[in-house]
């Protein structure tokens, strides 16, 4: 049983049939106007998206309510009943807003549903935004603020989203690092490479202000590795302290080598060989404070994740371990605590 509201398509076969065959005659007449290429490229992507809108459409429809029966009992042994209604939910995908009317469980009307079939069979996300929507989105706001990648999403998609979405989005996923983490695994022992490096190093990040009045309006903050011009960065830096771990294997070189290679001009000479590729690199940071406000819990979070990725790849320590990290005390003296008995071979970084 599928419901059909008001203004929705059939998402049939035939209309996305259709849809191709409208693009194709698109690039047919497209030919014979001798439109630019641009033009024509513009036109087709659209066309792909209203296509994709379709397919993903009719998906939904083969789908159906996913109605299981009157009554079922759920993996905890309780029984549950099928309520009279179909409950609608959205999901916002890449090519835009549907709306889905399925079958949900639970003891009554205005009780707490307790089994969705459709949202399991699917996987959806409990929030309304697709996981492929949330990845891209989430990809985007690494490198700037929320209210441009809200705009370069619209430019290419076609459809808006608000900032204050991609912030609970974002706060979300951040929900789930420590689970991310622990089902993280290390590179098979055939892969790894010859040496295990571990690096440490602090972060300056622009920090949001907290507060949102009429006087201080709340305004979008640039990330760090934007300009750091006092003008742009509209709020105060806190320290992250940010660690990785890889195994690679060696770039064989004498000192000579290095610095040619420091003060070679490349227009003049050839490419040097390629330099091995780090394996499985990790890379982690903690803005953690304590009560005091100091870095002690990431220093803490850090190095002992560190140390952690060490014994997981390099458990009986045959490993030679360059230890990378710029002239900062408090660095080397967490790497002394922590990693206290190993031959590290400690690289400073200028």
């Amino acid at each position: 049983m599928f419901k059909k509201w008001e203004g929705e398509q059939e998402y049939s076969r035939q209309e996305l049939i259709g849809e191709l065959e409208d693009m194709l005659k698109y690039v047919e007449d497209a030919h014979k106007q001798r439109q630019c290429a641009h033009e024509v490229e513009e036109g087709i992507f659209r066309k792909v998206l209203e296509i994709g809108r379709l397919a993903l459409g009719l998906f939904f429809r083969l789908c159906g309510d996913a109605d299981q029966g009157e009554r079922l009992v759920l993996a905890n042994g309780k029984e549950v009943r099928r309520l009279k209604e179909l409950h609608k939910r959205e999901y916002f995908s890449i090519f835009g807003l549907f709306e889905l009317y399925r079958v949900v469980y639970g003891s009554r009307e205005k009780q707490k549903i307790q089994w969705v079939p459709l949202d399991a069979q699917l996987s959806l996300p409990e929030s309304k935004f697709s996981y492929l929507l949330q990845d891209w989105d989430q990809d985007m706001a690494v490198d700037g603020p929320f209210d441009q990648v809200n705009e370069l999403i619209q430019k290419i998609l076609g459809f808006g989203q608000s900032v204050n979405s991609l912030e609970r989005m974002n706060r979300k996923m951040s929900q789930s690092v420590e689970e991310f983490w622990a089902q993280e695994t290390a590179p098979g022992a055939e892969e790894e490479g010859a040496l295990m490096v571990v690096q440490a190093d602090g972060k300056g990040v622009v920090m949001r202000p907290e507060t949102n009045t009429p006087e201080k309006p709340s305004v979008p903050v640039p990330h760090a590795r934007e300009k750091k011009d006092k003008e742009e960065k509209g709020g105060k830096k806190k320290m992250a302290l940010v660690g990785s771990a890889y195994t690679v294997d060696p770039y064989m070189r004498t000192p000579e080598q290095v610095l040619e290679a420091l003060f070679r001009d490349a227009r003049k000479e050839g490419q040097p060989p390629p330099r091995p590729k780090p394996v499985g690199k990790h890379v982690r940071a903690s803005l953690l404070r304590d009560s005091n406000g100091t870095m002690r819990p990431s220093y803490d979070e850090i190095f002992g994740w560190l140390r952690q990725e060490v014994k997981l790849r390099n458990p009986d320590g045959k490993k030679p371990m360059p230890c990378v990290m710029d002239g900062q005390d408090t660095l080397w003296a967490a790497l002394s605590k922590y990693f206290p008995n190993l031959n590290l071979i400690p690289i400073l970084d200028i």
